[in-house]
């Protein structure tokens, strides 16, 4: 079994990329200010956290928690409701999804390794 990871980068960083690629397009670049990122990965590496392949879906909760404590707006409910599992479904399911007008955060498998990126639509 294949653990579920988002990123593409060496570093597995680019769900952070996304995020704040988002922030940036909403005109809210302070809720994912640099200094957590930074802050976050560098914890992350002291415990030896394998960050190469992507991050997992726990270790991204954690880091909204952080910036949830720092006073970031971001609201992980708001994440969890537009999150879509489509499994097996693959673009079918994607297709029957209705997005409203707005930047999503988006991930797609690889070969094991997930890939993240901002959608407007």
């Amino acid at each position: 079994t294949i653990p579920t990871l988002i990123g593409a980068s060496a570093s597995g960083t680019c769900l952070f990329s996304a995020l704040h690629q988002a922030v940036q397009l909403l005109g809210e670049p302070s809720a994912v200010p640099d200094t957590e990122v930074e802050r976050f990965l560098a914890d992350a590496d002291k415990r030896g956290a394998d960050l190469s392949r992507g991050v997992s879906w726990k270790v991204f909760r954690a880091f909204l928690a952080q910036l949830k404590r720092v006073g970031s707006r971001i609201s992980l409910k708001d994440l969890e409701y537009n999150r879509q599992r489509t499994g097996h479904r693959g673009i079918a399911g994607i297709k029957r999804l209705k997005l409203e007008d707005g930047f999503y955060i988006v991930a797609a498998n690889t070969m094991g390794v997930w890939h993240a990126f901002v959608l407007e639509v």
